[in-house]
């Protein structure tokens, strides 16, 4: 249960792979689940391992890794500074050419898996000290973490459990960087909330729309949805929520999802 991730290369259609990407042999043990998470951003790569030894064993670490030529090479290693035991520290990883963000959904600051999300900069393969985010009407059992994106000054950061709306209805937190800190934007919840949607599973965070994941986890009596929400200067507007036009309860339509121009795929 050690894990790994895996980089392929396209060469003319074809998919052959290029590289395994292990974490350090000084971190490797039983459940670290490296490759838990992963993103990729030109010659970069970074790895979840929400078993690994951070600050303390099991804490959870993620990995840079860059590219040169065919060669991948593990470049900075992301850990909580006040990482404990089983708090998931990468179960989701997020990039862009300025920031990471790495979720520990099981973090405990305001109570069992309240959870947290740390952002670092970054500055090619240099990565700085983190500042962790908890929202501010985070409790227990919110599971705040359990999905991240990142895109400029923008983070959207998905809180499974959430129960605003019933028991895991789950929402989702806009945070907006302002050259110097991280504040909280918004809470995005879905206009329909139902128990055990699990609204906030996956985010996407791209051009202006969030795109978020409720797949309604082992309810076989609801189908799952996927909602999109555009930004208006400081407000955000959903604007559209989709299901599969064959899609039946117990399907978890929404479980995965990625975002490009004017397409979404959902799993």
């Amino acid at each position: 249960g050690a894990g790994a991730a895996w980089i392929y290369h396209r060469d003319n259609g074809d998919w052959i792979p290029q590289a395994k990407l292990l974490m350090p042999l000084v971190d490797m043990d039983f459940n670290d689940f490296s490759g838990f998470s992963v993103d990729i951003l030109g010659d970069d790569a970074i790895v979840g391992s929400q078993g690994a030894r951070g600050i303390s064993q099991a804490a959870g670490a993620s990995y840079l890794f860059h590219r040169t030529g065919t060669n991948w090479t593990r470049v900075a290693k992301q850990q909580a500074t006040d990482g404990a035991i089983n708090d998931s520290f990468g179960n989701a990883v997020d990039f862009s050419s300025n920031f990471i963000a790495v979720g520990a959904q099981a973090d405990d600051d305001r109570g069992n898996n309240t959870g947290a999300c740390y952002v670092f900069p970054r500055n090619g393969t240099n990565v700085g000290a983190h500042v962790k985010l908890i929202a501010s009407d985070t409790v227990a059992g919110d599971f705040f973490g359990s999905s991240v994106s990142v895109e400029d000054d923008l983070l959207l950061v998905g809180a499974q459990g959430d129960g605003d709306g019933g028991s895991f209805a789950g929402a989702a937190y806009v945070f907006t960087f302002d050259g110097t800190n991280w504040s909280e934007a918004a809470k995005l919840r879905a206009s329909n909330p139902a128990a055990t949607a699990f609204f906030g599973r996956v985010v996407e965070l791209r051009e202006g729309r969030a795109i978020i994941g409720a797949p309604c986890i082992n309810v076989s009596s609801l189908p799952g949805w996927v909602y999109i929400f555009e930004r208006e200067g400081t407000n955000w507007v959903e604007r559209a929520v989709l299901q599969g036009d064959d899609t039946v309860n117990g399907n978890e339509f929404g479980a995965s999802l990625d975002h490009s121009g004017d397409r979404v795929i959902v799993g």
